[in-house]
This record gives C-alpha cells, structure tokens and sequence, in this order.
C-alpha cells in the first residue's frame, strides 16, 4: 500500500543505506556543534536556525549520494524541519515536558 503512494521505490536502497542516512544526521549535528564551540557559543545556547536544520542537512546529503534532490525539495524540507522543530518544542515546553521552550 505504502508503495503506492511512495515518491521513490525503496527496494532501490541498499540495505546499508538507513546506516549511512542516519550516520549523515549525527555528522551535521556534530559539525555545528564543533562550529558552535568555535564561536564560544554556549551548551545549550540557541543558535537560531542552525539547531534546527542540523541533522537535516546531514541526511539530505546523504540522500543525494542515492537519489538527485532538487533546489525545490531542499527548500521545502528545511522550511518545514524549522517549523516543525519551533512548533513541537514549543508543545512541548507548554506541557511540561521539556524545561525550555527551544
């Protein structure tokens, strides 16, 4: 069912490829922290839109190294990713779940 409204056929993929997308992930991550440490940036510290979009720009490149994503689909996922990230911490934060809102 699922592949039917499927964008891409995953049966496409290698079977390491969840290995490499998620590795991509923490990579981004990792590399603005490293950034954020430079800039004496402190723990915890917002750094406004770049916390947002880490983990996101890791996976997309992963992505690309398997399929060809257009300027249009990079757009839109990280205009999402930012808003989605503000919208759920924020719900979050009013139900008590998290101690800050970002």
């Amino acid at each position: 069912m699922f592949q039917a409204i499927a964008a891409y056929s995953y049966s496409d993929f290698p079977w390491w490829f969840g290995f490499v997308f998620g590795l991509f992930a923490i990579l981004g991550d990792l590399l603005k922290s490293f950034v954020k440490r430079r800039f004496r940036i402190a723990d915890g510290a917002v750094w406004f839109p770049f916390d947002q979009i880490d983990f996101l720009v890791g996976a997309l490149l992963a992505l690309e190294l398997f399929i060809d994503i257009d300027v249009l689909t990079w757009v839109l996922v990280l205009s999402l990713g930012i808003s989605l990230h503000i919208l759920v911490n924020r719900i979050g934060y009013r139900l008590h779940f998290k101690a800050t809102p970002w």
